[in-house]
């Protein structure tokens, strides 16, 4: 498809033990592969050369703040490059579900934002663009690609072949509206509370401070990457050592899996307001089940004074400070029985493949253009997310950063953001793409799926291939 000037280019309870987790699996692998045949990709092995002007639509998020930094940025860039120019920023995450049909009315963009469960999807379909060939030839893309943690890498590689470039970590931490703490008569946790304390001392105190009408404990576990919590820290995995046989069905991860589902009919976990909103099938409800209060946590959030302990990430931080206050807290990681883990999100930018090489160029240099770290500073000042390694941290402005989000910093020391990276459901056996598999399993099952047996089953023989 060429480039040109002004064009714009999932149920019945699938039985993971506790219903509210259930939903239909997302194939990971459709339409043509990229880089999943075994075969390297050469796009981008030389650079692609125009004359004239080549316009680029981009895709990025709604959030507002987000949003005025990609138009700081897209200014910035258009002004360093003469023949490139961003000129139409459109209020959509790159969705394999939008690109998708984007792409095949003819109307798709160049380059998206997405958040990291929306980028799992990208495996061996041939939608964005393999960015190994192009950074190869630019050394300072390939410096700030490595200043990021190897664990977030291999969350968007396939194959061995990357396939996004990561703007930021949105670091899950748990924090608290201390205020619902003081009603309880309790301390805020510290370094080494574990489990039991949750379920026999934090979380029944924190209810009845709460009432009914509020959480002890809000957490959207039908996400795969904060239901990795439970499983990681109660000593299991999400596949065998070799990273060909999947293992939700071992005795680690079912333990997990109840331990949360208990919580859930004790009400410490509570993510829909029975008060305020039916339990419906929007947005993830499930009528009739167990757990049917367990929804999405659309109806609870900390700002709203429903909720007193959450674990989310730090993109949601800003808002909570905004609205609590002195009375917003930071809490330790649970503490499991084997090992602590803290995990992430992350958000990513890639390339939607395009046939016209030079389209495909010209998206590439605003993304490299775009992770720069002098570059990347506007956009963790608005996102709040977590910043690489070492390079935006050295930038002579960034305490400016720290002083628009102070908790970025802390939470860098204090999470001991360089040792939880290697417990990270990216790492090890989870790697070469086979997150986009595992991604949704908690939020979309299969109806022919009655267990977790009996899902890990299903699971193999759909996608099996991907573990390969």
């Amino acid at each position: 498809m060429g480039l040109r000037k002004g064009t714009r280019f999932t149920r019945r309870a699938a039985g993971m033990t506790f219903a509210a987790l259930a939903g239909g699996v997302v194939a990971a692998a459709c339409g043509a592969e990229s880089s999943g045949g075994g075969s390297k990709s050469t796009v981008g092995q030389s650079e692609a050369k125009w004359s004239g002007t080549q316009d680029l639509e981009i895709w990025v998020t709604g959030y507002e703040p987000v949003k005025q930094a990609y138009k700081v940025l897209s200014e910035k860039f258009n002004a360093e490059h003469n023949n490139i120019k961003v000129t139409n920023q459109v209020p959509k995450y790159g969705r394999m579900s939008d690109i998708v049909p984007a792409k095949a009315g003819g109307m798709s963009p160049h380059v998206v934002e997405t958040n990291q469960p929306n980028s799992w999807p990208f495996a061996g379909n041939g939608i964005m663009v393999p960015l190994n060939n192009f950074y190869k030839r630019d050394k300072t893309t390939a410096d700030a690609v490595s200043d990021f943690y190897p664990g977030i890498l291999e969350s968007v590689t396939w194959r061995d072949e990357l396939h996004y470039f990561v703007t930021g970590v949105s670091m899950e931490v748990w924090h608290t509206n201390s205020d619902f703490f003081k009603r309880a008569g309790i301390e805020q946790p510290k370094s080494g509370w574990t489990w039991n304390d949750l379920e026999n001392s934090v979380g029944p105190a924190l209810k009845g401070a709460v009432g009914e009408d509020g959480s002890p404990l809000m957490c959207e576990l039908n996400e795969m990457y904060r239901m990795m919590h439970w499983v990681l820290q109660n000593g299991g995995g999400m596949t065998d050592k070799t990273g060909t046989k999947l293992t939700i069905s071992a005795p680690e991860f079912i333990e997990a899996v109840e331990f949360v589902r208990k919580l859930v009919l004790a009400e410490i976990i509570r993510e829909k307001n029975p008060k305020k909103a039916k339990a419906g099938p929007g947005r993830g409800g499930r009528e009739g089940v167990i757990g049917s209060k367990y929804t999405h946590g659309q109806n609870y959030r900390l700002e709203r004074g429903d909720v007193a302990l959450e674990l989310e990430g730090m993109t949601r931080i800003p808002r909570y400070r905004k609205s609590l206050g002195d009375l917003m807290g930071v809490s330790p990681a649970i503490k499991g029985p084997k090992r602590q883990a803290a995990l992430f999100d992350s958000w990513e930018i890639g390339v939607v493949s395009n046939d016209e090489p030079a389209a495909v160029e010209a998206g590439y240099a605003f993304a490299a253009w775009m992770i720069r770290p002098e570059n990347l500073i506007v956009y963790e000042m608005a996102r709040a997310n977590l910043p690489p390694r070492k390079a935006l941290t050295e930038l002579s402005n960034a305490s400016d950063l720290w002083k628009a989000e102070p908790l970025i910093k802390d939470a860098m020391e204090y999470l001991n953001y360089a040792d939880t990276f290697p417990f990270t459901p990216a790492t090890g056996p989870m790697r070469k793409g086979i997150n986009s598999v595992l991604a949704n399993i908690t939020r979309f099952g299969d109806p022919a799926a009655q267990t977790l047996t009996e899902l890990e089953k299903v699971l193999m023989a759909q996608h099996g291939n991907l573990l390969q």
